[in-house]
């Protein structure tokens, strides 16, 4: 064999050997690369606003059929976390169907937890009698995290309410 050919072969075998680590090697630690994976450590709630409503109740009147001198709803939201109100806005009066409005009273709200079903509902403040519920959505905002901007809507489209968020990361 020609000498060019051992050198060659010793050339390869060494960068073989150098390329491939044993896993038998003594007094060397090799560890895992560090990622710096961050952690989901809040959401907060930038702005709402809700595209429309429903028109008419379940029953079929109209909101404030009743209420002496209103003609149109007076509507408010409210996040709740197991019967607790993690944000409640502003109550806008007379609000003109079918929108879109936008709530900004504690805007943005940092809501904890993100990490479990939330109940986001929009009522109709009625004064002297109950307030009435115009439609509801429970969601997990963590399930969100890749989206800025969430559309929560019903199956018919009567009530829909986009919600703006803002993840934060340590």
């Amino acid at each position: 064999m020609k000498p060019w050919y051992y050198i060659l072969l010793v050339i390869t075998v060494l960068g073989i050997s150098v390329g491939c680590r044993s896993s038998r090697q003594t007094g060397v630690a090799e560890q895992a690369p560090v990622r710096n994976r961050k952690i989901l450590t809040g959401v907060g709630i930038t702005a709402i606003t809700v595209e429309t409503f429903p028109r008419y109740s379940k029953s079929g009147e109209s909101w404030d059929a009743y209420a002496p001198f209103k003609e149109k709803p007076d509507l408010y939201l409210t996040i709740t976390w197991n019967d607790k109100e993690l944000y409640g806005s502003e109550t806008l009066d007379e609000v003109v169907w079918p929108g879109p409005f936008s709530f900004s009273r504690g805007l943005p709200a940092d809501i904890m937890p993100f990490d479990k079903p939330l109940l986001i509902e929009l009522h109709d403040e009625d004064g002297l009698s109950a307030d009435d519920n115009m439609g509801y959505f429970q969601v997990v905002l963590k399930d969100y995290e890749k989206s800025r901007q969430v559309r929560l809507s019903t199956p018919g489209g009567e009530l829909a309410i986009a919600l703006t968020l803002e993840f934060t990361y340590d």
